[in-house]
């Protein structure tokens, strides 16, 4: 039989391996991190593989509003397919170098995610293929510029996804000045006498832009007042920009986001409420001083009024220049009555500052399918190729007749 004493001793030994097992709460902390870490380098590893998660290609910009990241690789699905890597200058494009090389011809294309052509490859766009045309028709035709013979033709894609006429003049001189261009290409859009002008009233609601306006003078004026009251979120912060820049999970669950916002009704209003919650406060809470120099009073604007003026600027400071300035108009191809007015105001006004204006829609219509020409919204390879052909008949015939 036992004794009490030896049974006591073995109850103390039994329990000693219990009190070893147990860990400190930083050692199991440290565990959970170390496996978190683990699971989401080889999810980063597993989207890289798939190419998931490339669709991020935007960050925020204080002057624009947005702009392309430098050297993002990016994978388009949403409609069409691409893979190619945005260039170091935040361009949909091949690398340039700022000093035009001698006997080169430059052609600048400026205009939103039509021109950026994220849908196709970036061969496949109508810039690069306007650029092959060119230089082929070399072989067959001397062209000249300013009297000296073109050995060579440059198209540089400025296109970025939604840009209005505004924020592409102002990007007109913050960067493409820089590359001494010879030509100028804006390619306009429904959707951009509306994106140039704001409704004062829904300012705190307002897409983070830059805003154009005609003040008392009849002057062409530029309100910033929504990037102001947003200053903080377009503000550079290391740690967001490397998940834009870098993560894949962070833009796979950007491109969630922003397929529900285009097909989720319900995720939309709630979006937009937060948004318009955010954005309000931001408002409220910046300084009297600051929201009053920030937000100019001007009278309601006639949006077309505001584009036209836009165009009439680009007009002078190109010619300013000696740079060729041309208009090409996406084509009208489900025949919208708001864009075939737009168009119907815009191409005489063009004409008479001396804009060559090119509107695809006859062009399109005439090649038959319009299903072939387009993906849902935004052109095929096709689609590119025509507006191409375009363009390129009106660079030859312009400069043959400069020869």
């Amino acid at each position: 039989m036992p004794t009490i004493a030896s049974s006591a001793s073995e109850q103390i030994v039994m329990a000693e391996p219990l009190r070893q097992t147990r860990r400190s709460w930083w050692r199991v902390g440290l565990e959970t991190l170390g496996c978190v870490l683990i699971a989401i380098v080889a999810l980063e590893c597993f989207f890289a593989f798939c190419r998931v998660g490339q669709g991020e290609f935007l960050e925020p910009d204080s002057e624009l509003g947005c702009v392309h990241i430098a050297n993002k690789v990016v994978t388009w699905r949403m409609e069409g397919y691409s893979n190619d890597r945005l260039s170091a200058a935040r361009l949909r494009d091949t690398e340039h170098t700022l000093l035009k090389p001698k006997g080169v011809y430059r052609i600048a294309l400026l205009g939103d995610s039509a021109t950026e052509g994220l849908q196709v490859p970036l061969a496949d766009t109508y810039g690069k293929v306007l650029e092959k045309q060119l230089n082929q028709s070399l072989k067959s035709k001397s062209f000249r510029s300013g009297g000296k013979a073109i050995d060579r033709f440059e198209v540089i894609n400025f296109g970025c996804s939604s840009y209005s006429t505004g924020q592409e003049l102002l990007q007109y001189r913050r960067e493409v000045a820089a590359y001494n261009v010879d030509a100028v290409v804006l390619m306009y859009n429904r959707g951009d006498t509306v994106e140039n002008t704001l409704e004062p009233s829904k300012r705190a609601s307002a897409e983070i832009r830059p805003y154009f306006y005609i003040d008392s003078t009849g002057n062409l004026a530029v309100d910033r007042s929504v990037l102001t009251a947003n200053a903080s979120k377009l503000a550079k912060n290391p740690f967001w920009d490397f998940l834009r820049a870098h993560s894949r999970i962070y833009g796979a669950l950007s491109q969630m986001n922003m397929s529900l916002s285009l097909n989720e009704s319900r995720y939309r209003k709630l979006r937009s409420w937060i948004d318009q919650l955010s954005k309000t406060s931001a408002v409220a809470n910046a300084p009297a001083g600051l929201r009053t120099a920030a937000e100019p009073t001007y009278a309601t604007q006639e949006p077309l009024n505001v584009t036209c003026a836009l165009i009439a600027q680009f007009a002078a400071e190109t010619r300013a220049k000696h740079q060729l300035f041309s208009i090409i108009v996406f084509p009208n191809w489900v025949g919208d009555p708001i864009l075939h007015r737009q168009i119907a105001a815009l191409k005489p006004f063009s004409q008479s500052l001396n804009v060559n204006f090119i509107d695809l829609t006859p062009v399109f219509f005439a090649s038959g399918d319009q299903r072939k020409n387009f993906f849902e919204y935004h052109f095929s390879p096709l689609g590119h190729s025509l507006a191409a052909d375009q363009l390129t008949a009106m660079f030859q015939n312009q400069l043959l007749k400069t020869k």
